[in-house]
């Protein structure tokens, strides 16, 4: 036998040995006789695979501790992110370094599993990590043929990454360095092998796997690349994901979407020919393979990052709660709340799922009931305003030259790129010019982004002109926050504007003033007060005294008597201080006070006198809102809830419901004042105030855009000096829902009362997103009226008829009175 012949033997044979047979097929002619074959087997495994198992196993006692580093499979914090959920369940977003979701083997789609196998690893439940015949056939074909490595050893791989880039070290770039690192992830892959089951280990490995975009895991790059669950992927949907397992850098959809078909369509061919693999449980045929063949990616790219989602601030603030009370400590200086090797737990990396109060539905109509006030009309009209009457807007007249230079230096120093050239070194003198040069910039703008060229001090000044707004609504039963909307646009103007912003309240203050009145017994709703000029003595500085008689935005003083519950619903100024004169200048505020504290509003000493009754204190709108349930629950304070438990990655609960009720007034007291309140929007509608009266809430019951609102409320409204501020507090059996609008720098404001109200900035907000609560059925949120005590006395509210002066003067319900 030639020497040539010899060779094509060999070749022939080692082809007809790593060949797959087809189904029927026969032997061929020039196939290697068996003793040839069985020879030749024999010598490779004595001169070939028995010194490659003694290498293999002297470099296991070598690397050793590499295998103990991968215990990083189950237990490594840094691998997962925590997830936000709403009370009905809906993923509202995630804290992440690495954006992973582990799921369960039976949350993996059969079809994922099935292309894994058949494209990866045809014998993968035949092995034990290392499968010798496809090891044989990558060396004789110098790997042509396809690679060698198991799915087992895919995972030693990326776990063995891992482990060396948490140690600082660098990863294997060369083929030389690849082929070192090979022996430890042999290793490794039998160490899983004997660790774990089949399905734990494909589990491990697409829970682990980067598919790049913020996608880490099957589960996420669902999500990402198609907006569906790992359980649900379609075949070729699968396939895609499978098919970047070998390079997704090169098989990206998103920048190779023609090379990432190509490599799906690869792997769906895979999967046909493997139509008689009894290890694959989703098999496909001939027609379906055309069909998925010819299909376009489908990709349905879902943008990830720490913004998108729902309510982003409100995720922003609980992320800072979690950090907080996480990094709490006992008086040993121990963790109060940590894991079991002591360490504080990690909202990026521990994979903790959180619970919140949030109502996925409410928070969607809430942010788009801000958006669309101030997008639609309200931001139209402040610029308007800004043009025609300022001279440097959005600046008011109020401020000279020097405040507002003032403002703004106060911003560029404050912002972002300051700190930046700062950091870098930059002299102040460079750094002003930098402030000061012009250069290409986009502006956001409602109606779309305008390209311009512009200094940073342009744009700082450009967006101190954007109205902002503030909205929070809490079951008042519980405390439980059901939506919270900081602002018009997280990405854009991300100070959260709940918590963090305190402004002025105006007359949503006048509520508690009344309470603390008839709490003291100096009046009833009932009582009357002369409808005239009512001073009140203040300090404009530390060291003289004035009178300040306050007048009304809406109301005439026509010199007769109003009832007190006429003076709240029309919320007149003048009517509020002669309240305040009958409680007395030092037991009036000290009431006051302390009907404010019992409500989770605190007025600190320095501030507690006569004036306060007109709303001049800052106060949160997440502290307004809280202040407000309590008149809605029978008296009952509950501090605002958002957490309902937060469960680590085993489902351990570490942070339970907390709730802290407490009575703040009594029941007959938050009745009288809810009834009160309802008369604020009812107006002419109540049949025991007789006479032609309006209630600064009145819009809500028209044919406005934000009205036809016909189920049982009450409110209140508030506007602050020089319509800085425009509140309103909406109240409904079920929901409590406080509004607040305005620039974030006071001196940006209206000049009319026209837009610069609570009733025209802050109102339609409130209508706006009510509207849709009542029409979403399924939220059962009632249109019925509030529960009352068993045993009230209801005679307190029947006014004599000569009690009802036409106060308002036949003005619109638009007006709001409601002024410091």
């Amino acid at each position: 036998m030639g020497i040539k012949n010899f060779g094509q033997k060999v070749k022939n044979f080692f082809s007809n040995l790593f060949k797959k047979k087809e189904k029927g097929e026969q032997d061929k002619s020039d196939q290697a006789p068996k003793w040839f074959r069985w020879g030749t087997i024999g010598s490779l495994w004595f001169f070939g695979l028995f010194p490659a198992l003694f290498i293999i196993f002297m470099i296991y006692i070598q690397t050793a501790d590499k295998v103990e580093d991968v215990n990083i499979i189950e237990e490594s914090p840094e691998l997962q992110a925590s997830i936000i959920y709403s009370a009905d369940g809906v993923e509202m977003g995630r804290y992440w370094r690495i954006n992973r979701k582990s799921l369960s083997y039976n949350q993996i789609s059969p079809n994922v599993v099935s292309a894994l196998i058949a494209t990866e690893d045809e014998r993968y439940h035949e092995h034990s990590g290392i499968d010798a015949r496809a090891v044989l056939r990558s060396i004789y074909t110098m790997g042509k043929a396809g690679g060698a490595s198991t799915i087992s050893q895919q995972l030693a791989k990326l776990l063995f990454t891992i482990s060396e880039k948490n140690k600082g070290a660098e990863v294997a770039k060369s083929k030389w360095e690849r082929l070192e690192q090979k022996f430890p992830e042999m290793v490794i892959a039998t160490h899983l092998e004997r660790m774990y089951t089949k399905e734990e280990i494909i589990q491990m490995y697409l829970n682990q796997f980067d598919f790049l975009n913020n996608a880490v895991g099957i589960g996420t790059a669902s999500r990402v690349y198609f907006n569906t669950t790992a359980d649900s992927l379609q075949p070729h949907q699968a396939a895609m994901l499978v098919g970047m397992l070998k390079n997704p850098a090169l098989f990206n959809p998103l920048s190779n979407p023609e090379g990432t078909k190509a490599r799906r369509n690869t792997v769906l061919k895979q999967w046909l020919k493997n139509a008689d693999n009894q290890s694959i449980s989703v098999h496909i045929s001939q027609e379906e393979f055309d069909k998925y063949s010819q299909m376009d990616l489908g990709i349905d790219f879902q943008r990830v990052d720490h913004k998108k989602g729902l309510a982003p601030y409100f995720r922003e603030e609980l992320r800072k709660e979690l950090q907080k009370r996480f990094a709490e400590k006992d008086e040993n200086g121990e963790y109060i709340l940590h894991k079991a090797n002591g360490k504080p737990y990690d909202i990026y990396e521990d994979g903790l799922k959180i619970y919140t109060t949030i109502d996925s539905r409410l928070q969607t109509y809430a942010e788009k009931a801000v958006y669309k006030h101030l997008s639609k009309t309200l931001q139209k009209e402040f610029d308007k305003n800004n043009k025609q009457y300022w001279k440097n807007p959005p600046f008011s007249n109020d401020l000279n030259e020097e405040q507002i230079n003032n403002i703004l230096n106060s911003a560029k120093v404050n912002s972002d790129l300051y700190k930046e050239l700062e950091a870098a070194g930059k002299s102040k003198a460079e750094i002003e010019r930098i402030f000061h040069t012009k250069v290409p910039m986009k502006f956001y703008a409602y109606d779309g982004d305008i390209d311009t060229m512009a200094s940073p001090m342009d744009s700082i000044q450009y967006y101190k002109g954007f109205l902002q707004a503030g909205l929070m609504s809490m079951d008042p039963k519980t405390g439980f926050v059901k939506a919270w909307v900081g602002g018009p646009n997280f990405d854009v103007f991300a100070y959260d504007h709940v918590r963090n912003s305190k402004r002025q309240v105006g007359s949503t203050i006048k509520p508690f003033v009344y309470a603390a009145a008839i709490d003291m017994g100096v009046a009833t709703p009932c009582t009357e007060f002369t409808n005239t000029k009512h001073c009140i003595e203040y300090q404009p500085t530390p060291y003289t005294t004035k009178d300040w008689c306050p007048g009304n935005a809406g109301a005439q003083l026509t010199g007769e008597m109003t009832p007190l519950t006429c003076g709240l619903a029309g919320s007149m100024n003048n009517i509020t201080v002669a309240v305040m004169e009958a409680m007395g200048a030092e037991s009036g505020p000290r009431a006051m006070q302390k009907v404010l504290r019992n409500v989770g509003i605190q007025v600190p000493d320095e501030q507690v006198a006569p004036a306060m009754c007109l709303g001049p204190m800052d106060v949160s709108l997440y502290n307004m809102t809280a202040a407000y349930c309590v008149f809605a629950n029978k008296g009952v304070y509950n501090k605002p809830v958002t957490l309902l438990r937060v469960e680590d990655r085993h489902g351990n609960v570490i942070i339970d419901l907390e709730t802290k009720p407490s009575e703040a007034m009594s029941e007959d007291l938050a009745w009288t004042m809810l009834t009160m309140l309802k008369n604020v929007v009812s107006g002419t509608t109540n049949p025991n105030l007789p006479g032609k009266w309006y209630g600064t809430s009145g819009s809500l019951r028209s044919g406005r855009d934000w009205g036809g609102l016909k189920a049982v409320m009450a409110g209140k409204t508030g506007t602050t000096q020089n319509a800085s501020d425009g509140w309103y507090m909406g109240v409904t059996p079920d929901l409590v829902t406080g509004v607040w609008v305005g620039a974030d720098d006071r001196g940006c404001h209206f000049k009319y009362m026209t837009w610069g109200q609570g009733g025209r900035m802050a109102l339609p907000i409130w209508g706006y997103y009510m509207q849709q609560v009542y029409k979403d059925k399924k939220l059962k949120i009632s249109t019925q009226d509030f529960e009352g005590p068993k045993e009230y006395d209801r005679s307190i509210f029947n006014c004599s008829e000569n009690g009802s002066p036409n106060f308002l003067d036949g003005g619109s319900q638009d007006d709001d009175p409601g002024l410091w």
